[in-house]
């Protein structure tokens, strides 16, 4: 999204520090927020405008955070979300 920062490095007392991350599919980065390195943001997570993921966190499937440092929200729409990917599970043959 705009201005968004996703940072593979960062230099903490005068060292640099590289880790991948991994932004899996259907999720969103909102506007002018910051995903540091050594993060997962499993399918369809959301992180909301202005926030800041911390390095080495997880966001699960289907959730929403916020804020700084980015904290869970749920939402009407995740929790939609989460419901319905419980249903199709249910409905798989054993």
């Amino acid at each position: 999204n705009n201005e968004c920062d996703i940072q593979t490095h960062l230099f903490e007392d005068r060292i640099m520090k590289l880790a991948p991350l991994k932004i899996q599919t259907g999720c969103n980065v909102g506007n002018r927020s910051i995903v540091l390195y050594g993060t997962i943001m499993e399918p369809h997570a959301t992180l909301a405008d202005l926030s800041l993921l911390m390095k080495g966190e997880i966001l699960p499937a289907y959730s929403c955070w916020e804020g700084i440092p980015a904290q869970h929200k749920p939402t009407a729409e995740v929790k939609k979300q989460a419901a319905m990917k419980e249903f199709v599970q249910a409905k798989k043959p054993a």
